[in-house]
């Protein structure tokens, strides 16, 4: 969901029932199994079979994850399924900070494209969400994509790494500003260090008046509470059939107030959607990650939010 062609509003659609959903997946199914040489059709053939019949949901979880920071998994299953994680953050927890991806160049295309594995890596953050919209961008087949690892991006709207801003101010995208004490608020300080943006879901505990039903997608939110003492990031799977469907924009507007939001925006979606935590020195996906229909597979995206906080004691 990258890039400015892909808006949240978008036009309401009829439901499929779902004896026809159940239908379509099986053809499909059939369909590349005729396209694919034999060797590989029964490799082929087992995943989309898990992927779209048998794969079952999780279970869901609630656990500490570091000092002042704390994850749910979610777990709905009907009217469709849905997984969502969330994570709260304990603002001003000693120990804990915030960072967003730094510019690689001066001049051009300001970003390089990573997963946020390799973000999270890179920086040896604790935990880790993809960032913006960015271009440019397509996803034309399971080689076919753009960008790779490596290949220059640029973000819509404002952002900023340690005081080191790139992209643009823009009204209708708001941002999440983070001051060089730490702490973060939709309103901007007078010492900006980091910032990241997005497009429109709640304000003052309203939802945005331009969100309207639409097609269910993988989704990425940042938000602050009331009392701007709690960050809350919200990650949802999509497009994996049995799994996940995904939400609306409306919807995700929703879940974010049900969890105490008071201001949030939405991030970059779809195959970009991602949530990494540090374990034992190497990242691990809490959500079910999309790109390229392959489940688990990482979008190369332009910029993240991570954090640092301190080991849970043992």
């Amino acid at each position: 969901m990258a890039g400015s062609r892909k808006s949240h509003q978008v036009q309401k659609k009829k439901k499929t029932p779902v004896r026809t959903r159940f239908r379509r997946r099986l053809l499909s199914c059939l369909l590349v199994l005729l396209t694919v040489p034999a060797g590989a059709a029964l490799g082929v053939g087992a995943y989309l079979l898990w992927f779209n019949l048998l794969r079952g949901q999780p279970a869901p979880l609630r656990q500490p994850l570091f000092v002042g920071v704390e994850y749910q998994r979610r777990v709905q299953r009907s009217p469709v399924p849905v997984v969502h994680h969330l994570v709260r953050v304990r603002v001003g927890t000693p120990g804990l900070h915030f960072f967003i991806t730094p510019p690689r160049a001066r001049s051009g295309r300001r970003l390089r494209a990573q997963t946020v594995s390799g973000f999270l890596a890179r920086h040896r953050l604790r935990l880790a969400v993809n960032g913006d919209f960015f271009e440019p961008f397509r996803a034309h087949g399971l080689w076919d994509f753009y960008p790779k690892p490596g290949d220059p991006v640029d973000v819509f709207g404002m952002a900023c790494s340690s005081s080191r801003c790139y992209g643009h101010e823009t009204p209708n995208r708001p941002t999440l500003y983070i001051s060089c004490a730490g702490r973060p608020s939709f309103h901007r300080p007078a010492r900006l260090c980091h910032a990241i943006s997005g497009l429109p879901l709640l304000a003052a505990g309203k939802v945005h008046t331009r969100l309207i039903p639409g097609n269910r997608h993988p989704r990425t939110a940042v938000a602050m509470d009331r009392d701007e003492r709690q960050l809350i990031l919200l990650v949802v799977d999509g497009r994996q059939p049995n799994y996940s469907e995904g939400v609306n924009p409306g919807e995700l507007a929703r879940l974010m107030r049900d969890a105490g939001a008071h201001n949030a925006i939405n991030l970059d979606g779809g195959g970009s959607s991602a949530l990494v935590m540090e374990r034992d020195g190497r990242p691990v996906p809490l959500n079910s990650p999309i790109h390229t229909r392959l489940v688990g597979r990482q979008r190369p995206v332009a910029n993240h939010l991570g954090l640092w906080a301190p080991a849970l004691p043992r």
